[in-house]
């Protein structure tokens, strides 16, 4: 347990370097919306529209990030100097992928809040003719975040350790696909969302077992 919280640790300090600017600009853009009168930018021609379109752009990468960014980063650092120094520290490799994937499900968690946040004060802004940023879900909100930042990567991670195994490439899009094609074969229509998530859950489980198995032996 001790090392595990030391890797949980790492993985939260990596992240936390890498997205702390977006995390600020993000809550930066939030206040300044918030406080930004209704009149200012109603409409085309008003002073401050190009502003908000800009902020209006900048929501949607982020919400690009959200979507990528957990199941990238996993296979990010293969071969880095960083993933040697993971396999110096003695810890099983399964709690190496349980530690990345509970810091990602935090910082989906984060950042989708911090998006949703400005989706909902950036509606002020929408006339007649225009609208800005809107973040369509096709799954609701807990299993949205749940699948990006958890079930999804382990399904990527799986894929793409089974196929560098193989020949010995990285094949990132091939992974990218069969992971999408796994992920939509558990569709469970008509089911309430706690048993969907309890049975995605369930169904990664061995995924998520057999990945750590081939990572172990393969020299990444």
């Amino acid at each position: 347990m001790k090392k595990f919280k030391s890797c949980l640790y790492w993985e939260g300090r990596t992240k936390y370097e890498r997205l702390r600017f977006l995390f600020l600009a993000l809550i930066c853009g939030n206040l300044l919306l918030w406080i930004m009168p209704e009149s200012w930018c109603r409409y085309a021609d008003d002073t401050f529209f190009p502003a908000v379109m800009l902020l209006s752009l900048f929501y949607s990468l982020s919400a690009l990030v959200m979507m990528f960014y957990p199941t990238l980063s996993l296979v990010s650092g293969y071969g880095e100097f960083y993933r040697d120094m993971e396999r110096l520290t003695g810890v099983p490799v399964w709690q190496r992928h349980a530690a990345k994937l509970a810091v990602n499900l935090a910082v989906t968690g984060g950042l989708f809040i911090l998006v949703k946040m400005g989706e909902n004060v950036m509606t002020k802004f929408a006339g007649e003719t225009h609208s800005y940023f809107r973040m369509q879900l096709d799954l609701p909100a807990p299993e949205m975040i749940l699948a990006v930042s958890v079930l999804f990567p382990v399904l990527y991670i799986w894929a793409y350790l089974v196929l560098y195994q193989r020949n010995g490439n990285r094949h990132g899009v091939l992974a990218w696909v069969i992971a999408a094609l796994l992920f939509n074969m558990f569709h469970f229509a008509g089911i309430d969302m706690v048993w969907r998530i309890v049975i995605r859950t369930l169904i990664c489980v061995p995924f998520f077992i057999s990945a750590a198995r081939i990572e172990k032996r393969l020299d990444i």
